[in-house]
């Protein structure tokens, strides 16, 4: 046969094949000759005579076992066809071959001669001492790198992995962060510049002034009435907008009239907080914040203007948020980088949980958390200190407002529907009002100049009046400003306007603003804003120059006109 290209050829032969038993070792075979077998039966014999009578037992049961065991492996044998009680003619002929061997060996001298040349061949292994370490400048490898040594190519790798692994544990340590450099903020700036300008118009005006004659006969008329706010319109000349792209949602605001100029802060979403001035006169469309900064770690629910009047170069702010803390800032001064206001004091060990309200009088200062309770504590030009804890309920308080002639007394109200007066020098609540709403209350507010007075809003589309002296009965409610009946789902927050004879109040995901009469209940106006307002916020209770509605981050300025 070929295959690829190589021819083969096979040869069968039937004579059959004699499979030779497998190889032992040379020790087995000698075993087996009749030389090795006749010196074992000589020894057995001088072993027999030898024996102890005491042990023939014991060699009896052994001499047993052996002849069992020698029967079994015949047994084995026989059934494989092999004799092995003699050994077979090549091994005794391969034994007498190695024995003449070494006789003539022997006789040569060969044998001596080759142990002596081994011997010398084959040295004493030398002991092997501890060698010092050398000195040298290679850097040794790693214990876990590569075992070749450390050439001049591969030391500056090793170098440079030195300097990383530095460097990662310099970036893994926190750094020290430099101390803040102070500087006078814009809001100081604009308002020593408003204050000059004050300055100089008065005296100005002092200089102009004429005084009338006593004597004159022109009448004064007193019974001239005052004119009465009809409502809120934006101007259509300049719709000022104050914004700021970094606060994406406002959801509280505060305002400090001052002679020539006002400044508003508003807070919310992010824990951010904007400071604004508004002019006397608007004559521009838009005002950006003269500060904006991050104030919490969680949205804000209140911030409040405070001074101390004992120290120079300050403007107070006070801040709560959803994070549990109440922080003072002096937002007369910031940091030279961040551009962050100074902070004075802060504190989270007033609740356990989020703070959704906040309330200042003179130097005393409520807050209503999600914990259930009130916090009633002092506050100073260096620390916010806690006094006293209302555990008020095992739901959330949502709102707090004090009395507008007491800082002892304050209203607080929340998601268990309920309104509580409560003096804080007696422990219990001096007045609880059942179910004064179907849902949870949001807002509540006392009249100005009148602590009898109080008016709540909740999810549900009423805002009420109570009178604290016959509180079984709601004293007034007002209606339209919520467009379904039913459960709304926005927090809204009215508020009194011209010394409380008048009620301003946002709606249900509705872009007007509705003003109300105490006096019948009755809605009076209207306006519209083209945006839904998320709060709303007058300059004043008594005489409103301002209302400032907000949208996400716009704060829009209305303007009130009279009848």
């Amino acid at each position: 046969d070929e295959i690829h290209g190589h021819s083969f050829c096979f040869f069968w032969r039937p004579t059959p094949v004699c499979i030779p038993h497998r190889m032992e070792s040379p020790v087995k075979s000698a075993r087996r000759s009749p030389r090795f077998q006749s010196e074992e039966k000589k020894r057995s014999s001088d072993n027999d005579e030898n024996k102890d009578p005491e042990n023939d037992k014991r060699s009896s049961k052994n001499d047993k076992k052996r002849t069992n065991e020698e029967k079994s492996k015949k047994e084995v044998k026989k059934m494989k066809g092999s004799d092995d009680d003699e050994a077979p003619s090549y091994e005794l002929e391969r034994e007498e071959n190695i024995r003449r061997n070494k006789e003539m060996m022997e006789r040569l001298g060969l044998l001596t001669a080759h142990s002596a040349f081994k011997a010398e061949v084959t040295p004493e292994k030398p002991k092997r001492t501890k060698s010092k370490p050398r000195p040298s400048d290679e850097i040794k490898p790693h214990k876990y790198g590569l075992r070749s040594k450390v050439t001049s190519e591969t030391k500056l790798f090793v170098l440079h992995d030195h300097n990383v692994k530095d460097k990662r544990k310099r970036d893994s340590e926190p750094e020290e962060e430099p101390e803040p450099v102070w500087n006078d903020s814009k809001v100081f700036q604009y308002a020593c510049e408003m204050e000059d300008e004050g300055r100089e118009g008065k005296e100005e005006k002092e200089e102009e002034e004429v005084i009338l004659d006593n004597d004159s006969n022109e009448e004064i008329l007193d019974d001239v009435e005052p004119p009465r706010l009809k409502g809120f319109k934006i101007d259509k000349k300049h719709s000022t907008i104050l914004s700021d792209s970094a606060l994406k949602k406002i959801y509280a605001m505060d305002f400090q009239r001052r002679s020539k100029s006002t400044l508003m802060a508003s807070g919310g979403h992010g824990g951010r907080i904007s400071v604004y001035a508004i002019p006397s006169t608007i004559d521009e469309d838009q005002y950006d914040p003269l500060l904006s900064f991050k104030a919490h770690g969680g949205w804000i629910s209140s911030v409040k203007f405070i001074n101390f009047p004992a120290k120079k170069n300050f403007q107070g702010l006070l801040t709560s948020s959803n994070d549990g803390f109440v922080r003072l800032w002096n937002i007369a001064r910031e940091d030279e980088i961040s551009h962050k206001a100074e902070e004075i004091a802060s504190t989270s060990s007033l609740h356990d949980g989020g703070i959704f309200s906040l309330d200042h009088s003179q130097e005393r200062i409520i807050t209503a958390s999600k914990d259930g309770s009130v916090s009633y504590s002092s506050l100073s030009d260096a620390s916010i200190d806690l006094v006293k804890t209302f555990n008020i309920s095992d739901s959330v308080v949502k709102c707090c407002k004090f009395s507008s002639n007491s800082h002892r007394i304050f209203a607080t109200a929340g998601n268990d529907m309920c309104i509580r007066v409560i003096d804080t020098r007696i422990k219990k609540p001096t007045l609880v009002i059942e179910h004064a709403h179907p849902h949870a209350i949001n807002s509540i507010s006392w009249k100005p100049n009148n602590d009898n007075i109080i008016m709540s809003a909740g999810f549900d589309p009423e805002i009420h009046l109570y009178d604290i002296r016959k509180s079984t009965k709601i004293l007034r409610n007002f209606k339209g400003h919520n467009t379904k009946s039913s459960r709304s789902k926005n927090i809204y927050h009215p508020h009194f306007v011209e010394n409380g004879s008048k009620i301003v109040s946002s709606g249900d995901r509705s872009s007007f603003v509705f003003l109300y009469d105490v006096e019948d209940g009755s809605m009076t106006s209207r306006g519209e804003i083209n945006a839904v307002p998320t709060s709303i916020l007058p300059d004043s209770e008594e005489n409103t120059k301002y209302l400032a509605v907000a949208s996400k981050s716009d704060i829009h300025l209305m303007l009130p006109y009279y009848s």
